[in-house]
């Protein structure tokens, strides 16, 4: 047998028009993507009858290409990250950035260590990949991985995870 409880959630009245949403069920979060490309992202909701916030705890600018929850294993409590890509510069690079939850169900933008050549660390910003953003990339995320499929003149993946 399967109970399945359903609970309906009104996204506050400020924001723009929803496109897509992304739920994680680990921690309960949720990710709304809009019209204009920006990202608003609630952590921790409550079942089975969530309330939204009267405004989301990160809002994630424009322009915003793609996203993705993933989970981090390297303590016996995983962590959630939440992922969103963006192109930079023009296009010319793929801006990554990066929300961890917070034990304290708040998201943050942690540190990320880069050691790989053609991908670097800005403390403002985010992750700067050195590969063209091309039309379009979709990003998926798993358990301590991530994938990034852009398009420029061909296919291309880009395999990321956590190194221990």
């Amino acid at each position: 047998m399967v109970l399945v409880q359903s609970s309906k959630l009104s996204p506050p009245p400020s924001l723009p028009p929803t496109k897509s949403i992304l739920f994680e069920p680990n921690s309960h979060s949720l990710a709304l993507m809009h019209t204009d490309s920006s990202v608003s992202l609630f952590p921790c909701l409550s079942f089975p009858s969530p309330p939204l916030p009267p405004k989301p705890q990160i809002l994630v600018p424009s322009p915003s290409s793609s996203s993705s929850f993933l989970l981090i294993h390297q303590d016996p409590i995983p962590k959630v990250l939440f992922l969103v890509a963006s192109p930079y510069k023009g296009g010319l690079q793929i801006l990554l950035r990066f929300y961890l939850l917070h034990k304290e169900n708040i998201f943050y933008k942690p540190q990320v260590v880069c050691n790989q050549k053609g991908i670097a660390f800005d403390s403002k910003l985010g992750v700067l990949l050195d590969i063209n953003h091309g039309v379009s990339i979709k990003i998926v995320g798993s358990v301590n991985y991530f994938c990034v499929a852009f398009s420029f003149k061909q296919e291309s993946l880009c395999l990321c995870g956590e190194t221990y």
